[in-house]
């Protein structure tokens, strides 16, 4: 499994602390991170993936490593040969989604399973149990006459908690780092490092735009453009960049 997703969204805190007791399997960590162990698998991948003897084995920052795709490929191949309950369970994430979808899309693909991970809903930051009514009136196509009834009983201080958590959620967005910090200053700073870093690492690295700062432009005026109609010829017309180009950025954008 690869587990997606923009950078801060807790991947790394849900491989290492909650995926291992929820399928109840011991678990071999590695982060790539660390340069003596990219350093140690550019020697020797598949002995050392095949030596693992944990059930679950979590690989993290792959992206920092593209060799280790071709001998990963390898190991989950003879993983598959063997019986269901002998087989190795491999999770892939990493900080960089950009390079590691296009690494998974050119050695994994049809071995691996995509789970892409979001930043705090405004269902889970108001800790509800079960699922929220408006996902359950959009999958029932109904309202249904317990919920009908349930809406009578939330008290005015219960609405103006979540009038308020609502509120922050819009201005804010999920990120766990954001909802850690308390002051607006400190969120908003966060904020910009988190930008600024998307900008000078994820895209750059990627290396399919020329100009970063005309990408950061696209941006905003593709954020100013939010709940209303879209029209790519116009994004284009006011950035003064090809149609193409606005397609190849929002491609990036939504990855």
């Amino acid at each position: 499994m690869a587990l997606t997703g923009a950078r801060q969204t807790g991947k790394t805190t849900l491989c290492e602390m909650q995926l291992p007791e929820r399928l109840d399997l011991s678990f071999t960590y590695i982060s790539f991170d660390d340069p003596d162990e990219r350093l140690r698998f550019q020697r020797s991948a598949v002995l050392i993936l095949e030596n693992i003897t944990t059930p679950l084995v979590v690989l993290d920052e792959v992206q920092k490593i593209p060799q280790l795709f071709d001998p990963l490929k390898l190991v989950v191949d003879r993983e598959r040969k063997k019986p269901a309950f002998e087989r190795k369970r491999f999770v892939l994430t990493g900080s960089s989604q950009l390079l590691m979808i296009k690494s998974i899309r050119e050695t994994l693909a049809g071995r691996v399973a995509l789970c892409r991970m979001y930043p705090f809903s405004l269902f889970e930051l108001t800790g509800g149990g079960e699922p929220p009514l408006l996902s359950r009136i959009w999958q029932d196509q109904a309202l249904s006459p317990q919920d009908a009834g349930l809406l009578p009983l939330v008290s005015p201080g219960q609405l103006r908690t979540l009038r308020e958590v609502r509120d922050e959620h819009q201005r804010w967005g999920g990120y766990p780092p954001v909802w850690q910090r308390t002051g607006e200053t400190e969120r908003l700073n966060w904020l910009k490092d988190y930008r600024k870093t998307y900008l000078e690492r994820d895209i750059a690295d990627v290396g399919q735009v020329a100009n970063i700062d005309t990408f950061a432009l696209a941006q905003k005026l593709l954020c100013s453009r939010t709940a209303n109609l879209f029209s790519i010829s116009e994004v284009s017309r006011d950035l003064g960049v090809a149609v193409n180009t606005i397609k190849r950025y929002l491609e990036l954008l939504t990855m």
